[in-house]
């Protein structure tokens, strides 16, 4: 009986010394600035909107229950507890927000950016997630500018452009975008869009997304990656997207080199619901790698087109086409396979210019589900093996 009570007696003083190490070393797992009075050793809550006007660090325990500001030409280091859901954050005209961790949004929060129309706010990801918690609209003639690579994670919920919003991914930046809708995406990549990249080595990856496409999105400059369960559509939420237009236009295209590429990595789909027009657009003087643009990493990488169309455009000068192998192909209900001439509409009749199913020694894994009804205008070259 005395050693039972010795032992807990050892246990006891195991787990406090356990508790006591941990209490007085929390300032080691989620550093506080104790220059800044919002970064000490007290749980701080914050019920209205706390306004930083000079470049700020803030770590630790704060709960911005009502959200944060940051002034014209001010940078905020942010790097609260996990636990924590911010308020909502405005960032004025030239205002950065440096990411040190995970930022989580509450349910009714988001991002405001600037009182005028074309103020920019800068966003410094450190490769952390800007988790939101609850549906997000961002107002229009808005930009933000990440200018290292950052994750969106919209927990499921909706990611509203309104017109004139323009994320822009800077020179070798990744912008992640997962677990969201994203609602309203049109323009131009290049130039100007709902999402903007700078250059050939700027990056877009969705993960787990659906995109809602307004009209016409052209993808022409940078790297677009396609991981896991990726979906077009044209779905509406609330009047954002005009119901005028049926079809809308998903354009991966690019001229000379280098080239805009699209990847779909193992165990991803790219799925095209219907209404939506995939349209592959790639042409190149001299050089037939305009055709392998859309690259699949294996049988598990899935174009999956659901009613909807595929359009090739076959150029009259230089070289153009598309050739699909290694990965998989689902065809579902009304599907068109479109190859025309891009400057008479009429259908192709040059091989080189076609639609490639297998790179030999590769082959394309093709398959038409029950409801499959294909219509194909053009020219189809069958290369795959069996």
């Amino acid at each position: 009986m005395v050693l039972k009570t010795r032992n807990l007696f050892v246990i006891k003083f195991f787990v406090l010394s356990f508790l006591f190490v941990l209490f007085f070393s929390h300032n080691n797992l989620f550093p506080l600035n104790t220059s800044n009075p919002k970064g000490s050793n007290t749980v701080y809550a914050l019920g209205t909107l706390e306004p930083y006007t000079s470049s700020s660090e803030v770590w630790g325990w704060v709960n911005y229950h009502g959200g944060f500001s940051v002034a014209a030409s001010t940078t905020v280091k942010i790097g609260v507890a996990p636990h924590v859901k911010v308020g909502g954050i405005v960032l004025s005209d030239g205002a950065c927000l440096e990411l040190m961790a995970d930022l989580h949004l509450s349910s009714v929060s988001g991002i405001a950016i600037g009182a005028l129309s074309g103020d920019a706010g800068y966003i410094i990801g450190n490769e952390g997630a800007l988790i939101f918690h609850g549906d997000t609209v961002l107002q229009g003639n808005r930009n933000i500018y990440f200018l290292n690579d950052t994750i969106i994670d919209g927990q499921d919920n909706w990611f509203i452009l309104q017109d004139g919003t323009q994320l822009i991914v800077d020179t070798d930046v990744t912008l992640t975008l997962r677990n969201l809708h994203l609602n309203n995406l049109k323009g131009r990549a290049s130039t100007a869009g709902g999402i903007v990249l700078k250059d050939e080595t700027s990056s877009l990856a969705l993960q787990n997304a659906q995109i809602d496409v307004n009209g016409t999105y052209t993808f022409d400059i940078g790297s677009l990656y396609i991981h896991e369960d990726v979906v077009f559509t044209g779905s509406v939420h609330g009047d954002v997207i005009s119901t005028s237009s049926w079809k809308r236009n998903f354009v991966h295209s690019s001229s000379g080199s280098p080239q805009a590429s699209l990847k779909i990595c193992d165990n991803s789909t790219l799925y095209f619901e219907s209404g939506i027009n995939f349209v592959y657009d790639h042409q190149d003087p001299t050089n037939n790698s305009c055709r392998q643009q859309l690259v699949m990493t294996d049988t598990t990488s899935i174009l999956f087109l659901n009613g909807s169309t595929l359009s090739v455009p076959a150029h009259s000068s230089g070289k153009s086409g598309l050739e699909l192998w290694l990965g998989t192909l689902i065809l579902d209900n009304r599907v068109t396979l479109s190859n025309y001439n891009q400057e008479t509409s009429f259908v192709n009749t040059d091989n080189e210019k076609g639609i490639f199913f297998g790179k030999p020694p590769e082959d394309l894994n093709v398959f038409a589900l029950g409801g499959c009804r294909a219509e194909i205008y053009g020219t189809l070259n069958y290369y795959n093996r069996s």
